[in-house]
């Protein structure tokens, strides 16, 4: 018996991230382990493979796509934040029927003083 996901209880995992430069080898980017070589104005580029696409079912629509929404924001209290960017992503139906799938993102001239710059 199959026990239907009523609740979307299995959601897409993050099975593997990493930050990364721009470098002439593209199939083999340079990995960025220290935050603190990043220098200003440099292309900071991250990739993220989200698996168990598959498994997720939403029982609310017809189709099986659904959207993921990104966040990039700096925390300023407890309860307050600075939203500085936000990406939505639509994985299609094909999509869904793999078991992974990776996106690769890229923040051009990355800035490295947020705090200072004012993005309301």
């Amino acid at each position: 018996m199959e026990v239907e996901n009523w609740c979307l209880e299995v959601f897409p995992i993050v099975s593997e991230y990493y930050f990364f430069r721009d470098t002439m080898d593209s199939l083999n980017p340079e990995k960025i382990i220290n935050f603190n070589s990043i220098e200003e104005n440099d292309n900071l580029n991250f990739q993220i493979t989200f698996s168990a696409l598959d498994l997720v079912r939403n029982p609310h629509v017809d189709s099986d796509s659904i959207y993921l929404v990104f966040l990039f924001y700096d925390k300023l209290s407890d309860n307050n934040v600075n939203i500085n960017n936000v990406w939505a992503i639509e994985f299609n139906e094909k999509q869904m029927k793999s078991s992974s799938e990776s996106l690769r993102f890229s923040l051009k001239k990355a800035t490295l003083n947020l705090k200072s710059k004012n993005y309301n």
